[in-house]
């Protein structure tokens, strides 16, 4: 016996699903080039907004080129973008700042290597963003610089006993002040010493002494200052 399914029993076509006729598709149509577009030139212009982090700027490289701008031109035209100005905030900055002008190529070579020197001591996230670096490099902070302030964080801050960190941060000195105090480019390398060396001396006291240590964080910057050292304070 046939099923009704396919005798086309009328009592069955509701079982099957409405069937909507699809629209075609809509696309925007594409840029027609004129006779004798320079495709090297585009090729050329688009690796560099490639290697500058820019390649959302090819259109605009493209009608420029359209336009008749020359090669050589367009590269001072994308200077002139708001998404290069907040690229290369830093390279902006350093300009107002007097400093010696770098190329693109530099910025974003010693943008990499700070980077990978805040990896290396605090990981990938809030401290390695690029509107931090651009502070940095507005700032004339170098790569070894902020190296040999981050290995002074990690030395005298991080390698302390827990009971010694909360002691610190009950006086106002919590993980997120350190990490700022070693970043900022405003505190000078000579703050930064003079901070780290009270830090110092008031662990070994805070180890030694304990809950019985007399707290006094003015007293510790005047030790410091005066040469005693944490070796010297054990």
């Amino acid at each position: 016996m046939t099923s009704a399914w396919f005798a086309g029993d009328p009592d069955n076509l509701e079982k099957f699903p409405t069937i909507t006729p699809t629209q075609p598709a809509t696309s925007t149509p594409p840029t027609v080039l004129p006779p004798g577009f320079d495709n090297n030139a585009f090729a050329m212009l688009t690796a560099i907004l490639k290697e500058w982090g820019l390649d959302s700027l090819a259109d605009s490289v493209r009608n420029m080129l359209i336009a008749g701008d020359k090669t050589e031109i367009i590269p001072f035209k994308i200077r002139e973008t708001d998404a290069y100005k907040t690229r290369f905030a830093g390279l902006i900055q350093r300009t107002k700042n007097g400093l010696a002008p770098l190329s693109e190529a530099q910025y974003l070579a010693t943008e990499t290597a700070l980077k990978s020197v805040v990896r290396k001591y605090i990981g990938s996230g809030q401290y390695d963003s690029n509107d931090t670096v651009a502070r940095w490099l507005a700032s004339d902070v170098s790569p070894q610089e902020l190296n040999d302030r981050l290995s002074a964080y990690a030395q005298n801050y991080m390698q302390q006993p827990q009971s010694v960190k909360d002691a610190w941060a009950a006086h106002g000195m919590t993980p997120r002040d350190a990490i700022v105090a070693a970043m900022d480019p405003k505190v000078t390398q000579v703050e930064l010493k003079r901070g780290l060396t009270a830090f110092a001396l008031g662990s070994e006291a805070l180890q030694a002494y304990k809950d019985s240590y007399d707290f006094d964080k003015n007293r510790l910057y005047q030790l410091g200052d005066a040469g005693v050292t944490a070796d010297q304070n054990r």
